[in-house]
Order: structure tokens, then sequence, then C-alpha cells
């Protein structure tokens, strides 16, 4: 057989294996890829479905120490829509305020970077300390 013949051979070979080997990668990263989905959109549904106390209680029981005081920046993504946008950081407030609670973290301090959500809302800045006993 020509040495022509036989690189032609041996390069179709080589071509049809990668071909090969690429297709069955790919369907593998697919099918992982779909059950990875599937199974955490379950997970989301059925655990987390109603966003209720008890499961941030659950969830935050198994940890040996909780901050005392936890920090959060959020970000208002677009100006000119300011309204969605301002209602969107509003219910991430209230999301991290009632996690936080359940969480049994006591002091949640909020900052935002344009100062929207502060002169949106009614917040205390500091919380008088009271003795109750």
């Amino acid at each position: 057989m020509p040495l022509r013949a036989r690189r032609l051979i041996h390069t179709v070979f080589h071509l049809v294996v990668y071909y090969i080997i690429h297709t069955l990668f790919s369907l593998y990263v697919r099918v992982r890829l779909a059950y990875h989905s599937v199974s955490y959109a379950l997970s989301t549904a059925l655990l987390y479905h109603h966003r209720s106390p008890e499961y941030v209680e659950r969830d935050t029981a198994g940890l040996r120490k909780r901050p005392q005081h936890l920090s959060v920046v959020l970000k208002l993504a677009d100006e000119a829509r300011a309204g969605p946008e301002l209602e969107r950081l509003v219910d991430e407030a209230a999301d991290l305020a009632a996690w936080s609670a359940s969480a049994g973290i006591p002091v949640l301090s909020i900052y935002e970077k344009t100062g929207r959500l502060l002169s949106h809302t009614v917040i205390r800045r500091h919380p008088p300390h009271t003795n109750m006993i």
C-alpha cells in the first residue's frame, strides 16, 4: 500500500475516533446537566417552596457558631428603571430580614450605594437597646 493511502487511512481513523469520543462525552455532559437541573428544581420546590422560618431554622441548627451581625451590600442594577429595581431591592431586604430573624442573627446591616433604598423605606438606623427583664 502506498504511503499516501496509509496516511489517509490513518487520518480518517483518527478523525472517526475523535468524533466518537467527542459525541459520547457531549452526550454525557448533557445528561449530567439535565439530571442536576431536574434534581435542583425538585429539591427547591419540595424543600424551599414556602420559605418558612422552620426550614431556615432547620438548616442553621447544625451550625456550631452563628454570627451576631450580618452585613449585606445590595446593588441597584439599572438606575433607568428605578421603580422595578427599587421594588426588587425592597423585596431582597425583606427576605434578608426574615431569613436573619429565622436564623437567629440579631443584627442585620444593609448597605446600598445610591441611598435610594434608605429614602424609600422607613428604617431605624440605630434601634434602641432596652433591657427587658
